[in-house]
């Protein structure tokens, strides 16, 4: 049978997208195949300080190695260091335990957690597969983040053999896909596109149809649930959201999630403007349903252009008004499957003009356009791409692969 070993710097119980994106992976591998993981902990949320450093779960082998914050500070460097010193701990600790495996399986970002699985391709020719979520040298470059020339070009560097030598990549959106073959010279059948895709727990078909019209009390909500962080960037739009509820009365908009801006977020919390800390997902679901439109936000770099947020599809299978700030492929998905109010990423005043158009009852941006069906949505399989993924290394044990690599939306 076949041996994989997933190289992770997220996975459940923490949560997020990167956690349900390889949980699902995992899970398939399984099907046919001793899967084991390699996680950090502790994760993202406090929850996962709590995991078993050891234990079967769903069929895989779940291995937890201390990867703490060393450095107290939230600093950019600080956290830069953390994540170095973690991927070569784990690195350590992949070398002395898992020599003997079939394929490695890393995921991307961080960029420096794809190490471990890098040293291992080189030194013992393990076959590998690269799960590309995000360009994050493009969004640390662009943004500022990192501004010396010298590091830009070692991590491209890096950036290009990590991709070019892997065996297989799977990709979150079409343009990551496009962009990365363009750039390195990447054979297309080389890449396959998964879109991360939805949690059965808060999936719009797990809502009862007379449940999912909002609360009927005469107030119209606005909800943004996710990243709190600099590639959300609400803080570019908060001020938007004071003039609306301030305009509005009948008006009340909830911000949830966790992430660097949170603490900053939390000092615009006033009456009609709730800024919560994380939910867990069955609190998510009842605030799906009570909403009357979704916010969608995504700061305006130009990287983001091929990012497609994970609560996007989320948002659709509700089947619900999206009041969208983002550019690029994110809003062509919008607009194919919601009545969509655009706005100029981080323009506060753009948003204002959004949010007057939806509480006057104003027709859609796209209102006229064509619309897909949401239940190519909740139907989407993502299940057999990644069975080809994982079939087209090593030895041959998934069966049924399917022949082609595109998926119809989203998920499983």
């Amino acid at each position: 049978m076949k041996k994989i070993l997933f190289l992770l710097r997220h996975y459940p119980p923490d949560a997020g997208a990167p956690s349900y994106r390889l949980k699902h992976a995992t899970s398939v591998a399984a099907e046919n195949a001793d899967v084991h993981v390699l996680v950090a902990q502790p994760n993202r949320y406090q929850g996962a300080r709590a995991a078993p450093r050891r234990e079967m779960l769903d069929g895989v082998n779940i291995h937890r190695v201390w990867h703490g914050q060393i450095f107290r500070s939230r600093g950019k460097f600080a956290r830069g260091l953390t994540e170095l010193l973690g991927a070569l701990w784990m690195t350590l600790v992949a070398l002395w335990t898992y020599r003997r495996v079939d394929v490695v399986v890393i995921t991307t970002p961080p960029l420096l957690n794809s190490i471990p699985g890098y040293v291992m391709h080189r030194l013992f020719r393990k076959p590998l597969i690269v799960d590309l979520r995000d360009l994050w040298l493009d969004w640390a470059e662009e943004s500022g983040v990192i501004r010396s020339r010298f590091a830009i070009r070692l991590l491209r560097a890096y950036e290009r053999s990590l991709l070019c030598r892997a065996d297989q990549i799977t990709a979150t959106t079409r343009s990551f896909k496009d962009l990365i073959c363009e750039r390195y010279g990447i054979a297309p059948d080389r890449v396959t596109v998964i879109y991360n895709g939805l949690d059965e727990i808060v999936r719009g078909e797990a809502v009862p149809a007379d449940a999912k019209n909002g609360a009927r009390d005469g107030f119209r909500r606005l909800l943004y649930a996710g990243n709190l962080g600099p590639s959300q960037n609400l803080l570019g739009i908060i001020q938007g959201c004071v003039e609306s509820v301030g305009k509005w009365t009948n008006l009340e908009i909830t911000i949830v999630g966790d992430g660097l801006q949170w603490q900053r977020l939390k000092q615009f919390d006033r009456p009609r403007l709730h800024v919560a800390g994380r939910v867990d997902r069955e609190a998510l679901r009842d605030l799906y349903a009570e909403t009357d439109a979704f916010l969608l936000h995504l700061a305006d770099l130009r990287v983001y252009e091929h990012t497609v947020p994970s609560k996007l599809f989320e948002y659709v299978s509700y089947g619900k008004t999206l009041l969208c700030g983002v550019t690029g492929e994110a809003l062509e998905i919008c607009r194919q499957y919601a009545d969509c109010h655009e706005f100029r990423s981080d323009d506060p005043a753009s948003l204002v003009l959004a949010v007057d158009r939806f509480m006057k009852g104003e027709p859609a941006n796209n209102a006229e356009g064509p619309r897909s069906d949401v239940s190519t949505v909740l139907r989407a399989n993502r299940s057999p791409l990644w069975r080809l993924v994982f079939n087209a290394v090593g030895r041959p044990s998934l069966d049924n692969p399917p022949e082609s690599t595109d998926n119809a939306a989203t998920t499983r």
